[in-house]
């Protein structure tokens, strides 16, 4: 049986393009309303959260046969991480959340899934389609 382990936000947008606002997602307070309603349990989000991108060499560790462009890991409090993946193909872009140090399992998978969704809406804030889908394994 699979089991949903992350999240996949899938654009037609280059890779840079979602990376740009993934961090800008990181930075951003989210608004009262928003914080009440769909964050709440994103605790630190726009405050404590920062995000870096792993060096290369650090990709290659990461995924020997089919390397990403790039890697983002957003930490959002201690030693708790979402972990980002970024793979092209054809004519879209998929980002890979996954929530990597927290106690529960479901609770990083909740995270992962939340965080994707607020990348989403501020693509949508530009005009950019995408969507988000569970990642099963």
């Amino acid at each position: 049986m699979a089991e949903n382990v992350g999240s996949v936000l899938i654009t037609d947008v280059p890779t840079s393009r979602i990376a740009m606002t993934v961090h800008r997602a990181v930075r951003e307070k989210p608004t009262w309303m928003d914080r009440k309603f769909k964050y709440a349990m994103l605790v630190g989000l726009g405050e404590r959260w920062s995000s870096e991108r792993l060096a290369p060499g650090d990709q290659r560790r990461q995924d020997y046969d089919n390397p990403a462009p790039w890697y983002d890991l957003v930490d959002a409090t201690g030693g708790q991480t979402i972990h980002i993946v970024y793979r092209e193909a054809e004519n879209e872009t998929r980002a890979v959340f996954i929530g990597l140090g927290f106690d529960k399992y479901s609770v990083g998978r909740i995270w992962a899934e939340k965080f994707a969704h607020r990348v989403a809406e501020f693509l949508a804030e530009d005009r950019i389609g995408a969507r988000v889908e569970d990642v099963e394994f």
